[in-house]
């Protein structure tokens, strides 16, 4: 006889210490039963047979990550436990269990799916928290490493400090953990000044190589203005208490990328009064570097600076939406 059990989803947050995918029989099964999980690259993620487990029968892609209960047999749950899931685990799992003196065959599968975590935060603001907490013991001499989606070194603890030599320019100054994360398993990240939404992975490494993994997609919401066509003008508002420099230039941008004001004399009161147009707008404050950014909604501009390397940059956005009257 055989006994297919439909689909089944299962979702669960990236970083979490494990994941179970849940397969259970009822009644007392003989003692030739073998359960044997595959993924749907029909890839063996574990095999369990004569009362115990069989390794060598596994995937190397799932070696050291698996574990079923013990005393199945008298239990019926071949749930599989699935150490420390990342985006790469997302998979459709079957659960076969067999038995030839009772002529039965079960088949359940499991829709795993890692989900992204997401964070939000408005354009203009000062900062914000990439929250991460594990229960999962770390080694102190461990190494937690952030990078964004175009794989750019965002911050790096390792040996008991930061590590601002192996930072991309571009993150310098803006990032920080809070004090020894291995030992606390606290593994936030906080971004000063986020600019654009942007996709975000920490990675924490021990002697053996990595052992967990967690992603964000943060969303930098762009501000909407709305206004009747036909007005004189609109005001599109745009203020920082973040300290600037003297040398800061106030910079607006359409999103095609055309220059629509320029300021540079360093003001802290920062707006545009807009005549007869609709559009998504940039707003700058600059000194020294230069980023090409790629903002939600099709926004996009590039900002041009002089040297020396240190440097500040903050970016606000707003989105011009106009009515016919």
């Amino acid at each position: 006889a055989v006994i297919f059990i439909f689909l089944v989803k299962h979702c669960v947050l990236s970083g979490e210490e494990c994941v179970l995918l849940p397969c259970k029989m009822v009644g007392h099964l003989p003692k030739d039963v073998k359960v044997k999980w595959v993924d749907a690259g029909n890839r063996v993620v574990h095999v369990y047979q004569n009362g115990s487990d069989q390794p060598q029968e596994q995937d190397q892609l799932y070696r050291n990550k698996t574990k079923v209960k013990r005393d199945l047999q008298k239990t019926g749950d071949f749930s599989l436990t699935l150490r420390h899931p990342t985006y790469e685990d997302n998979n459709v799992y079957t659960c076969s269990v067999h038995s030839w003196l009772r002529n039965i065959q079960i088949m359940k599968q499991v829709q795993l799916e890692v989900k992204v975590q997401q964070v939000e935060v408005d354009s203009g603001a000062e900062s914000v928290l990439l929250p991460w907490r594990t229960k999962v013991h770390l080694e102190g001499n461990g190494k937690v490493e952030w990078r964004d989606k175009e794989n750019d070194v965002v911050h790096v603890y390792q040996n008991g400090s930061d590590q601002p030599g192996e930072q991309d320019l571009y993150y310098r100054n803006r990032t920080k953990m809070n004090e020894d994360p291995l030992n606390t398993g606290d593994l936030s990240l906080t971004l000063k000044y986020p600019e654009v939404s942007d996709g975000y992975t920490c990675r924490v490494y021990s002697s053996d190589g990595e052992i967990l993994v967690k992603y964000f997609s943060l969303k930098v919401k762009v501000q909407q203005v709305k206004v009747e066509s036909g007005i004189e003008s609109v005001l599109l508002p745009c203020r920082t208490k973040v300290h600037l420099p003297e040398d800061a230039t106030v910079e607006w941008k359409d999103r095609q990328d055309s220059i629509v004001h320029v300021y540079e004399n360093g003001f802290l009161d920062l707006f545009l009064v807009l005549f007869g147009c609709s559009n998504i707008f940039i707003c700058g404050h600059i000194s020294a570097w230069r980023k090409n950014l790629n903002i939600n909604s099709g926004l996009s501009g590039t900002l041009h600076l002089a040297p020396p390397l240190d440097f500040f940059f903050h970016c606000v956005a707003v989105q011009l939406m106009s009515h016919i009257l």
